[in-house]
């Protein structure tokens, strides 16, 4: 079995790193706890967790995407139980390269809820 081991992965004419980007990777990931106290469980490229009201939810990113065109991906789980949540834009906020706004709700009534595991990722381009 072989291995690689580098510290810097240079670009063609050996001047700079290469940039992770014009690639459809996960740049941001979020997984949250949303209740009593809200917290990151595990995060990549997010900066802050704001808990706007009951299962609305702004995540800052450390590192802006290129454009507000991103998709993303998320889903939730409730209190004690396996049925699935939804996790969806905010259409009243804006989607940004900077923050996402999402809602925590129950799949069958529809209603806001703040939930013990939640997470998404964003698919794009960094800036």
């Amino acid at each position: 079995m072989s291995e690689l081991r580098a510290n810097t992965i240079s670009d063609a004419a050996g001047t700079g790193p290469v940039a992770f980007t014009k690639q459809w990777a996960a740049k941001v990931v979020g997984s949250w706890d949303g209740t009593g106290t809200p917290a990151y469980v595990m995060t990549m490229n997010l900066s802050s967790l704001t808990d706007n009201a009951t299962g609305d939810w702004t995540h800052n990113f450390t590192n802006s995407l290129a454009d507000a065109d991103y998709i993303f991906t998320g889903g939730c789980n409730f209190v004690n139980t396996t049925a699935a949540g939804l996790v969806t834009q905010n259409s009243t906020a804006s989607k940004t390269t900077a923050l996402i706004d999402l809602y925590t709700s129950n799949s069958t009534s529809g209603a806001r809820g703040d939930y013990t595991s939640n997470g998404f990722q964003v698919m794009g381009d960094l800036a």
